[in-house]
């Protein structure tokens, strides 16, 4: 579908005894980015900016930014960017060819194209799996995977807008160390023990800042974890579980210090992966239809498990260490997909706000559809 705006489309025939629906994606408030090139792996922070990587028929890679999804596209300096990520406000990649991470500041596109320091563990390392958080004003974290002899290793900096500083933290162990999440007082990651079978090799620890980073706790099986904060000194953490006969989305909530309990919810299907937290207890993850045999772009509501939005139909999925394909903060859903089945060309697409609400309204209105197993709509968006 091309149509910028094209809706999300509920029609129910109401028969006494079922309602059937028809879902045409992609969601409501969904608008592709005009661009040239194939555009993956976006991130957006909750102003809407908008940060991904643009590939032109001639093999030409480099890095985008957009004040908004319908400003011109300005291009980063140095312009290709490895791993993009993004928090409330802050952008962060892993520039090319040095792998150097960067930090990009706040503001108008003059301050993202300046990078006020450097982010480095130390002098010519690989670096991959950039995070980073930011509270909205002075106050900032980013993680990043580092590779020093032989495996790899985790650095977590504090207030990176003012270079490394004292007390930043260098995890390091027998295994490898990959793919941080970072909260201003938590940080996740994915421990490979490459001895170990198969599905105990990927493990997920987090380390809590109240506990002095010291204590490394063990959380369960699995890759690609997310890190939210609740209020007060709760975290909730997702990652997809492995081990079973699908990967599945497994969300656990720090409840205190070396505690956690697993909550209840499930995804939408039995093969879910990348889960990405967003604010007000949502979750955003790839599902696996097979009968559609394509993977689906779908916001979940953690304390409502009834609550399914279908975002839209991904057509691809991303290699296993490379980055996602989709990001959320916010308001803001961002995400690429391939423009048609016969086309290998990517898109971004941005969708403002209404499946966020959705999301929200669902969790307040709870009134599943019959015929429709699986999802559940709040009463005012069922036509």
């Amino acid at each position: 579908m091309h149509a910028f705006g094209a809706g999300l489309l509920l029609l129910v025939q109401v028969s006494p005894a079922v309602a059937q629906t028809e879902i045409v994606f992609p969601a409501t408030g969904s608008v592709r980015i005009c661009g040239h090139g194939s555009q993956l792996h976006p991130v957006v922070n909750r102003d809407g900016k908008i940060a991904y990587q643009r590939w032109g028929l001639d093999g030409s890679h480099d890095t985008v930014v957009r004040d908004a999804f319908d400003q011109p596209e300005l291009v980063l300096a140095p312009p290709a960017c490895g791993w993009l990520a993004a928090s409330t406000e802050l952008l962060a990649c892993i520039w090319h060819p040095s792998d150097d991470a960067g930090f990009v500041g706040k503001g108008s596109y003059s301050d993202w194209q300046s990078i006020p320091q450097g982010f480095t563990p130390a002098s010519e390392m690989r670096i991959s799996s950039v995070a980073i958080w930011d509270d909205g004003g002075t106050s900032d974290r980013m993680a990043a995977s580092y590779f020093d002899q032989g495996r790899w290793n985790i650095y977590l900096a504090r207030d990176v807008a003012y270079g490394n500083q004292p007390g930043d933290e260098d995890f390091r162990s027998s295994g490898d160390l990959l793919e941080p999440a970072v909260e201003k007082y938590l940080i996740v990651w994915v421990e490979r023990q490459r001895w170990e079978r198969a599905d105990r090799q990927w493990a997920i620890y987090y380390a809590h800042w109240e506990e002095g980073y010291t204590s490394r706790r063990f959380l369960g099986y699995g890759r690609h974890p997310s890190v939210l904060q609740l209020p007060g000194s709760r975290f909730l953490i997702a990652f997809e579980a492995i081990g079973g006969p699908a990967p599945t989305i497994e969300v656990h909530e720090v409840v205190r210090p070396g505690q956690t309990v697993k909550l209840p919810w499930e995804p939408a299907c039995e093969a879910a992966r990348r889960p990405i937290l967003n604010a007000d207890g949502q979750v955003l993850y790839a599902c696996w239809d097979p009968d559609e045999e394509d993977w689906f772009l779908t916001l979940g509501v953690l304390d409502a498990p009834e609550c399914k939005i279908v975002v839209d139909r991904l057509g691809h999925f991303p290699e296993e260490d490379e980055p996602p394909q989709y990001h959320g903060v916010g308001n803001y859903v961002a995400y690429s997909k391939l423009d048609s089945e016969t086309s290998t060309r990517f898109g971004v697409w941005i969708n403002e706000r209404e499946a966020v609400e959705v999301g929200m309204r669902c969790r307040e209105w709870v009134e599943c559809m019959h015929g429709a197993p699986g999802f559940c709509y709040p009463p005012q968006f069922v036509r």
